[in-house]
C-alpha cells in the first residue's frame, strides 16, 4: 500500500501544473524583446529604440522571456511597431512602438555641379548618413555616377539621386560622324550626319553624306557609328 501511495505521489508531482510566476512584468523586458526582434528583421547598423511604453503598465510576469513575433509598419520611415507575446501560461500580447534609424553610405556632391556637366570622381564623395524617408532613392556607387551628365544643377552636399543624371552622349545631333561597316573581314568607312544624340551602344539614325540615305547604327565609345 505504501508503495502504491509513493507511486501515486510521484505521478501527481509530475502532472501538477508549474506554479505561476508572481509579480508583474518588467516593462524593460518587454522593450528589450521588441528591440531584439526588430534588430533581427532590419539591416545591420540600424539603431532601434523601444521606449514608448507606460512604466505603470500592469501585466502578469511572463514565466519565460517575452518574444517579439511580428514587425509592423515601414521602419525606413523612422517608426514601426513590434508585436511582443508572452508564450508561457500567463500568455499576453502587446504592441510596442519602436523608433528606427537606418544608416547607409551615400554619394554626395563635394561642390556645386552645373547642369550639363560630365561628372568626374573628384566632384563626389561617399559619406555615411542616416536614411530618412526624404532621402530614399539615393546613389551608393561612385562608378555608377562618374561619366554621366547632370540633368540639373546640384548643390554642394546634396545626396545624389538616380533621376538627376543621364548617360553622356558620345554622338550629338548634327555631328559629323564616321560610319563603320564590317563584313567578311573587310571594313568600309564613310561620313554621315547624326540625326539624333546617343550614348555608348545607343541606337542612332545617321544620314550618309555620300548617298543621302538614312541608316541606323549603334554609337561606339569613340564616337563612330557601327552599321550592319
Amino acid at each position: 500500500m505504501r508503495r502504491f501511495l509513493a507511486m501515486t505521489g510521484l505521478v501527481t508531482a509530475v502532472l501538477a501544473p508549474a506554479p505561476a510566476v508572481a509579480g508583474t512584468e518588467d516593462v524593460a523586458r518587454i522593450q528589450a524583446a521588441a528591440e531584439r526582434y526588430a534588430r533581427s528583421e532590419l539591416p545591420r547598423g540600424t539603431t532601434i529604440t523601444a521606449n514608448g511604453l507606460d512604466t505603470r503598465l500592469q501585466l502578469p510576469r511572463c514565466g519565460t522571456e517575452p518574444q517579439g513575433t511580428r514587425l509592423i509598419g515601414n521602419a525606413a520611415s523612422g517608426a514601426a511597431t513590434v508585436e511582443v507575446r508572452c508564450l508561457a501560461t500567463q500568455g499576453w500580447k502587446l504592441f510596442v512602438p519602436v523608433r528606427t534609424q537606418q544608416r547607409s553610405y551615400m554619394i554626395v556632391a563635394r561642390a556645386p555641379i552645373a547642369a550639363g556637366t560630365v561628372i568626374a570622381a573628384d566632384q563626389l564623395e561617399r559619406v555615411e548618413q542616416a536614411v530618412r524617408g526624404a532621402s530614399r532613392g539615393f546613389m551608393t556607387d561612385l562608378s555608377a555616377v562618374v561619366g554621366q551628365v547632370a540633368r540639373r544643377h546640384i548643390a554642394a552636399g546634396a545626396i545624389l539621386r538616380p533621376q538627376w543624371f543621364q548617360v553622356a552622349h558620345v554622338v550629338d545631333r548634327g555631328q559629323t560622324v564616321t560610319l563603320v561597316a564590317r563584313s567578311a573581314g573587310v571594313e568600309i568607312r564613310s561620313r554621315g550626319e547624326a540625326l539624333q544624340a546617343a550614348g555608348p551602344s545607343g541606337l542612332v539614325k545617321v544620314r550618309n553624306l555620300s548617298s543621302g540615305r538614312v541608316i541606323e547604327g549603334r554609337a561606339q565609345a569613340d564616337g563612330t557609328v557601327l552599321v550592319n
